[in-house]
C-alpha cells in the first residue's frame, strides 16, 4: 500500500487479535495498548466493540467470511493492476501527463480505474466516486480555452494541451529579481531548483548555450515573462503568452521559470529558449547555462569548473 510516498506493509492483517495476543503471551512479548482503542466514538471501535460481537455470535464464521471476501477483493485489485498499469504507462508522457482523448472512448468503469491508478502514481489520496466524476466533468471535459483545476489532497489536477497533470501547490515568483555571480551555483526560491554554468552539459540536462556577459553587464535572474520577444529559431517577435504556448510550457510553470537577463536585455530561459540578443556567434565564447532540481555542487563554489569555451 502506498502511504505518503512510502510502502506500508501490514503482514498480520490475516490474524485475529486473539491469535496475536496468544502468540505474544506464550513468547513473553510486551506491547503498548493505544488508549483510543476502547473509544467507541471512532467508527472502527464502535464496529469492533458494539457490532462485530453480535455478528460473530449469530454467525460464528462471519469474521472468516469477511476476511475471505477482503482477500478476493485484493486479488481482483491486483489483477486490475496487472491488466491496466501497462495501459496507464502508454497513456502517460515523460512529465506524467495523462492523455484525455483515449479516455473518451472507454467505459466509465475502465476510465475511473485508469484515473485511480494514475492518481495513485502521482501521490494523490484516493478520490471518491464523486471526486472522480468532478475531475472528469470539470477538468478533463472543460472548454479548450479554460484553465480548470480540482484539488485532490495534496495535489491539484490540471489540464493542458489535452492532458491531465497532478500539480503540487506552488506560488508564482514574479516578484523576485536575483543577482547572479555566474561562477557559482544560484539557488532559486521556493524549491524551484538551481542554475549553474557547466563545462560539459549532459544531453539530458535542461541547458541553453548563450553568449557570456560583456564588461559592465549585470547578470540577474527574474521570473514572469512579459512583452514581445524574438527568440532564436523564430522569424519574428512574439508575445510572452504566444511563446509559452508554442514552447508547451504549462500555465502553472510560467511564473516559476527562471529568465536570464544581462542588464535589461533578456538572454534566455535556460533549457527552454535563447533570445536573438543572447545567441553566441560561431566565433564567440559560449556559456552553457543549466537548470537542475538538484544542487550540482552540493552548495560548494563553482569557480573551479566555470569557464567560457569557443568552438574548436
Amino acid at each position: 500500500m502506498n502511504f505518503s510516498g512510502h510502502s506500508l506493509i501490514r503482514p498480520l492483517l490475516s490474524f485475529s487479535r486473539v491469535q496475536l495476543e496468544h502468540y505474544a503471551e506464550i513468547n513473553h512479548l510486551t506491547w503498548v495498548e493505544d488508549d483510543s482503542n476502547g473509544d467507541i466514538r471512532y467508527d472502527r471501535n464502535f464496529l469492533r466493540h458494539s457490532v462485530l460481537p453480535h455478528l460473530n455470535t449469530r454467525w460464528p464464521h462471519f469474521a472468516h467470511a469477511v476476511s475471505r471476501s477482503a482477500s478476493l477483493c485484493a486479488e481482483q485489485e491486483a489483477l486490475l493492476d496487472e491488466l491496466l498499469l501497462p495501459e496507464v504507462a502508454q497513456l502517460t508522457d515523460s512529465h506524467h501527463g495523462l492523455s484525455v482523448s483515449p479516455l473518451l472512448v472507454m467505459s466509465a468503469m475502465k476510465r475511473n480505474a485508469i484515473l485511480r491508478r494514475w492518481l495513485d502514481q502521482c501521490g494523490a489520496l484516493m478520490p471518491s466516486q464523486q471526486q472522480l466524476a468532478l475531475i472528469w466533468q470539470e477538468v478533463a471535459l472543460a472548454k479548450p480555452d479554460a484553465e480548470p483545476g480540482y484539488f485532490v489532497k495534496p495535489l491539484t489536477i490540471r489540464r493542458y494541451q489535452g492532458k491531465l497533470f497532478a500539480v503540487d501547490k506552488t506560488t508564482g515568483l514574479s516578484d523576485y529579481c536575483l543577482s547572479w555571480d555566474i561562477s557559482s551555483v544560484l539557488t532559486l526560491p521556493d524549491d524551484a531548483g538551481y542554475l549553474c554554468v557547466t563545462e560539459t552539459p549532459d544531453l539530458t540536462d535542461l541547458f541553453s548555450i548563450v553568449r557570456p556577459p560583456k564588461a559592465g553587464e549585470l547578470v540577474t535572474v527574474r521570473f514572469g515573462l512579459q512583452g514581445n520577444h524574438h527568440i532564436s529559431g523564430r522569424d519574428r517577435r512574439r508575445s510572452a503568452k504566444k511563446l509559452w504556448q508554442e514552447l508547451h510550457v504549462a500555465p502553472w510553470l510560467r511564473d516559476r521559470t527562471p529568465l536570464l537577463w544581462y542588464n535589461d536585455t533578456l538572454i534566455a530561459a535556460p533549457g527552454i529558449f535563447v533570445t536573438r540578443e543572447g545567441e553566441a556567434k560561431a566565433d564567440e565564447a559560449k556559456l552553457y547555462v543549466k537548470r537542475t532540481k538538484i544542487n550540482p555542487a552540493g552548495g560548494a563554489n563553482f569557480t573551479d569548473r566555470f569557464r567560457t569555451v569557443s568552438d574548436q
